[in-house]
């Protein structure tokens, strides 16, 4: 079920569904081992494998947010997360702030999100 090789220091697991020369494998199925390591890392890039690297499972970021919708489609902590990884502009993170408001999200995000900008853009800070 899991793909290991003597030389690598990583396992990858099948997440969904990838083809290899004109076999499909699903969750669960091995894959073969004439499959190179450059091709694993696309698949596991394009999140249709999951690295487990000494007992730890890794997944792939996934391509970085376009707008601010796609990053509050995450829950706080990992919208944080996203934010610190992929480093959005000032006004994206504005807006991320903006629309966390109207949607409701916990104030501890929206306090996040002002901390954020107010390091970014040498707000002064109250002092209340």
């Amino acid at each position: 079920m899991a793909r290991k090789r003597s030389y690598d220091v990583v396992r990858y697991d099948v997440r969904g569904t990838v083809v290899w020369e004109g076999q499909s494998y699903g969750l669960g199925d091995p894959l073969p081992d004439d499959v190179p390591i450059e091709q694993l890392e696309q698949w596991w890039e394009a999140r249709q494998l999951v690295r487990i690297r000494n007992g730890i499972i890794e997944r792939s970021p996934g391509p970085p947010p376009a707008q601010a919708a796609d990053f509050l489609k995450r829950k706080d902590p990992d919208l944080l997360l996203q934010i610190r990884r992929f480093r959005p502009t000032v006004p994206v993170i504005q807006e991320i702030a903006a629309m966390a408001k109207a949607q409701g999200r916990s104030q501890a995000l929206i306090e996040a999100l002002e901390l954020c900008l107010d390091c970014l853009t040498d707000r002064p800070v109250p002092t209340s």
